[in-house]
């Protein structure tokens, strides 16, 4: 079974390819501009503190980047937007002190419309309780 934070990014990301996702912490970037979804959190035995494992709590941010023009993108994390040929999507705040789909937020009240943010979770978590 995939992680949470896995199963969302990989259904946000499927949408459109050029969607990528990152994760930063009190404005510090844990998990630069990607969309390897293996970033996000620990995903095997033995991984230690990768992505929003290593942090109490983080805030994923997914943003749709003009693939003829990466090179141009300049991060502004002081207010979570980008210059330059990337448009800011939405974001999710992620706790590591709650459990299942507590630990997640639509920060940006935007994913749920756009992406089924809540179908995704409740799925996943009927899932896990099945296990």
């Amino acid at each position: 079974m995939k992680h949470l934070l896995i199963e969302i990014l990989d259904n946000i990301l499927e949408q459109d390819e050029e969607l990528h996702y990152l994760i930063q912490c009190e404005q510090e970037v844990l998990i630069e501009l990607t969309r390897d979804t293996s970033k996000a959190c620990n995903t095997k035995e033995g991984d230690q503190y990768e992505g929003v494992n290593a942090v109490d709590s983080a805030l994923i941010e997914v943003y749709k980047i003009d693939k003829t023009k990466p090179d141009q993108i300049t991060p502004l994390y002081e207010d979570y937007t980008y210059n330059g040929d990337a448009q800011y999507v939405g974001s999710i705040s992620w706790s590591n002190w709650d459990s299942g789909a507590e630990r997640i937020e639509d920060y940006s009240c935007i994913l749920e419309d756009k992406y089924r943010l809540h179908e995704i979770t409740a799925k996943w978590e009927a899932s896990y309780n099945n296990l």
